[in-house]
């Protein structure tokens, strides 16, 4: 989980940082096309050489890529963004000072390992130091930013080669590099993921299989193909890829899940973007030495004589992301592709010992507007053929697949040309060119077909399932009244707790019990155009399209699956006091979790998902049972607690859960996942960090029976008021009421007549900082309180501590109550947001928005929201 320390700098610094980092790793792709022929001369390379030096950097950035965000989430994003950023540099340095070209070669592909751990976590970092509200235009920036790198590496390339030296395209990252590296540490802070296993398996397959095909492709040419290596090496990485094939379906953690591949759309646009990318990196690698080898231009010339097709992106790209908005990303991608295709064929066509540039410009044009249509609505198709909470995987599945086809097109199309022609002569560089372009024209055209495969947007939605519309809403008969749901059984009508009348369709009747705490007045199946408001303790939030109560746990699993089937967006509600619902609603459907089940067999408690939280605490303490006694009043639903590991007064569920029955979205199938792999940490669980994978259903608690005692008390605000020491044990009784008490003083006990309730409870998550970011917010709380004033601090690890989020909201100047409008902090404690009554959505989120940027100011702290936000981002 990005649990966020101390702010060191500002947005700007991150989104300078890492955009300067990008610019780097994307350069390197490109950049040293144009000064192959300087590189050959100098060096002495043969045509298997060159391919090599692209390729290297290629292959490891490719197999690797999907790997670095996995080691940043582990050992911390910054740590391991500066270990990237580090050997790049020097790799970078070694390339520069080769003194042969087997060392460059050696040097690039260290680059490419640099790059590959540095690249994915430049994003991570700049979503960690952004706010949400401005998190877009960062990643325009960002993404601009890599655009130019990739549009300029030809013209830089060889502006430095004619101007300077070939070096120094590998020189130029050194100075910039050095200056990053003190700058990342000093002003980005320290973040970490879930942590999921590494899959050293998974890498070691993709790596070997890739290099046998990729040197059996390069040497063949140049040693024969009958030679017993170039026979050995496909074959063995044939053999290898099917194994990683194999792994990838088999293992817990794949480092490319084959399950994605079941998407007839995710293979179609991964199957294009591979082909595309194979026919456009080699027929770049090949262009760009004919234009200075055959046709006599200098490197600079090359370049500029490029930028008709690798600088058009940068112009297009808005008309393809507009294009696709309007018809869909598959027929912009396929029409893209088969441009690029007709360029490479017109460039094919014209390719001789002296074609004039006239002749080229139309194919580079064309390439051009076709590689400009493919880019933007490529990466739309890729998010949107996976659940949302595969999206990080697919995108870095489809990152790495580029990279491949990038490899294997400069040794598949080198490979042709050395087959038919050579550095000899101008037409003897023609005549190997020609057939090779033909090649590459052929593989895009293909990459296009590929692209035909992927379902039409329309076609996915009418096909998803019988009696939906183009939204994947069910069909309503003419006349039908607005918000209106169609189904076989009788209408029933219905109103909300505030009395608005809402069509119903009843198919089955839900136990006479509230879920929530501001629950509706009947019991009902499914609701259309149904307030959300009343099932949150916020009472804020606009309607879903569709609400649907689920009693059971097959009636859970029926509606997700329903909606997974239909491409309806879900949003699951338990007791609502964890969401903050935009006012808008939520445009998809609503499951509300009710259902029920209490289930004591010794010590082992078993508490079906909609069971209300605080009640079931009751009746272990009434059982005599110890180990939740102190989580009393803590609103919600049973389901809810392992989500956030919910905690409080000195303990938390993850010390007692002893295993979650949840259903798997992925996998579709129903898992019981030990304490070990929920992954839990502070307020953080497996469930948080893939937030729409896992639907609890069943929590089992392991408690402890001490006659009738509580579990230690390990909270000293609660041992004071009990008057016991730390670590001992009082009757449970007491301890239940105790707790109670501490909570309805601060107004964290819901109340529907005490707006002090009408909340979330801590709208805050409490800081967990490095030792190192601790001592520079110690020495600012110093500054500006003075030296006597010490900030709260409690271990929270190695390295690590916590400190209170209410204290430094306090401190900024935040007082219990502070507010002038319907949105304020609670008169009892400065932990909670609150509705006083007739509040918005947005009255809330600029409230809480006031808080996080003055704690900001004051302390260089970004507090982290611990409800979850739907519709709308803090």
């Amino acid at each position: 989980m990005p649990e966020r320390t101390a702010q060191r700098g500002g947005a700007g610094w991150a989104l300078g940082i890492t955009g300067a980092a990008g610019f780097m790793a994307a350069l390197d792709n490109l950049v040293v096309t144009t000064a192959l022929p300087s590189i050959r001369e100098d060096l002495g390379g043969a045509l298997h050489d060159l391919e090599w030096t692209v390729s290297a950097y290629t292959l490891t950035f490719a197999v690797l890529l999907m790997t670095g965000a996995s080691l940043g989430d582990r050992f911390g994003r910054r740590r391991l963004f500066m270990a990237g950023l580090t050997v790049f540099t020097a790799a970078s340095a070694a390339a520069a000072l080769a003194p042969g070209i087997d060392s460059l070669i050696a040097a690039r592909a260290v680059q490419g390992v640099g790059a590959a751990v540095m690249m994915p976590l430049t994003l991570t970092l700049l979503t960690a130091a952004v706010p949400a509200e401005r998190r877009g235009m960062a990643y325009g920036v960002w993404g601009a930013v890599n655009g130019l790198a990739v549009a300029s590496g030809p013209l830089i390339g060889g502006s430095l080669t004619e101007h300077v030296s070939w070096q120094w395209i590998f020189w130029l990252n050194v100075p910039l590099g050095l200056a990053l590296l003190p700058l990342a540490r000093l002003r980005l802070r320290e973040s970490y993921g879930s942590g999921a296993p590494l899959d050293l398996p998974g890498t070691l397959l993709a790596s070997g299989g890739l290099f046998g095909i990729v040197y059996g492709l390069v040497r063949g040419p140049a040693v024969g193909w009958s030679d017993p290596l170039v026979l050995l090496g496909p074959t063995a990485g044939t053999a290898l890829l099917a194994g990683f094939v194999l792994h990838g379906s088999r293992a817990a953690h794949p480092m490319l899940p084959m399950r994605l591949f079941r998407s007839r759309a995710f293979t179609g646009i991964n199957a294009a973007s591979l082909l595309m990318f194979l026919g456009m990196f080699g027929s770049i690698f090949l262009l760009s030495q004919y234009l200075q080898g055959a046709l006599g231009y200098s490197p600079t010339e090359a370049g500029l004589r490029m930028l008709p097709w690798t600088g058009m992106p940068m112009l297009v790209a808005p008309l393809a992301g507009y294009l696709s908005d309007r018809v869909g990303g598959r027929p912009v991608v396929a029409a893209g592709l088969f441009l690029q295709a007709a360029g490479l064929a017109w460039f094919a066509l014209v390719a001789a010992a002296d074609t004039s540039y006239a002749a080229q410009l139309p194919a580079l044009v064309i390439s051009g507007l076709g590689m400009s249509l493919y880019f933007a609505p490529a990466s739309a198709l890729v998010m949107s053929s996976v659940l949302p909470q595969e999206q990080g995987i697919a995108s870095g599945a489809n990152n790495a697949l580029r990279e491949v086809g990038g490899a294997l097109g400069v040794a598949v199309m080198s490979s042709v040309f050395s087959a038919r022609g050579g550095y000899a002569s101008a037409q003897d560089f023609a005549d190997g060119l020609r057939p090779a372009l033909w090649a590459g024209a052929a593989a895009v055209a293909l990459a296009g077909g590929a692209a035909l495969l992927i379902p039409s947007r329309r076609r996915a939605r009418d096909g998803a399932a019988p009696g939906a519309d183009a939204d994947g809403r069910r069909k309503l008969p003419a006349g039908a009244p607005p918000g209106a749901f169609r189904g076989t059984a009788p209408q029933g009508s219905c109103r909300t707790a505030a009395g608005r009348p809402v069509t119903a369709s009843r198919t089955g009747t839900a136990p006479p019990r509230q879920a929530g705490p501001f629950s509706y007045s009947c019991a009902v199946q499914e609701l259309h155009d149904a307030p959300l408001a009343p099932l949150t303790t916020f009472r804020l939030g606009g309607p879903a399209t569709r609400l649907v109560t689920a009693t059971t746990d097959d009636e859970v699993i029926a509606a997700v699956r329903e909606a997974d089937d239909t491409g309806t967006p879900l949003l699951l509600i338990g007791g609502g006091s964890n969401l903050v619902i935009g006012d808008k609603g939520f445009a998809g459907t609503a499951l509300r979790i009710a259902t029920v089940g209490f289930s004591l067999d010794g010590t082992a408690l078993e508490l079906a998902a909609g069971e209300v939280w605080t009640d079931a605490v009751a009746r272990t303490v009434e059982a005599g049972l110890a180990g939740i006694e102190c989580l009393a009043g803590i609103p919600g639903s049973a389901g809810a607690t392992p989500i956030q590991n919910v905690g409080a007064y000195g303990q938390e569920v993850s010390s007692t859960i002893t295993e979650v029955i949840a259903y798997d979205r992925i996998s579709r199938e129903t898992v019981t996942l030990s304490n070990e792999e929920c992954r839990f940490s502070y307020r953080h669980s497996r469930f948080k960090a893939e937030p729409e994978r896992f639907v609890v259903l069943r929590v089992r608690f392991g408690l402890e029976d001490a006659d009738g005692l509580s579990a230690p008390v390990r909270y000293a605000e609660t041992a004071r008021v009990l008057g016991v020491g730390t670590g001992d044990r009082v009757p449970l009784a007491a301890a239940r009421e105790t707790v109670l008490k501490l909570r309805s003083g601060k107004g964290m006990v819901l109340d529907p007549e005490d707006h002090d309730t009408w909340s979330a409870g801590s709208f805050f998550t409490n800081p967990i900082l490095t030792d190192e970011d601790f001592a520079v917010f110690r020495a600012r709380v110093e500054e500006r309180l003075g030296a006597d004033v010490a900030p709260p601090a409690y271990p929270a690890g190695e390295g690590r501590t916590k400190t209170s989020a209410a204290w430094l909201i306090d401190r900024a100047g935040f007082t219990k109550g502070y507010g002038t409008g319907r949105a304020r902090i609670s008169t009892k404690h400065t932990l909670a947001l609150t509705n006083r009554g007739g509040a918005t959505t947005e009255d809330l989120l600029a409230l809480a928005r006031e808080v996080v940027a003055g704690v900001r100011d004051a302390f260089g702290i970004t507090l982290v929201n611990e409800p979850v936000t739907v519709g709308v981002e803090l």
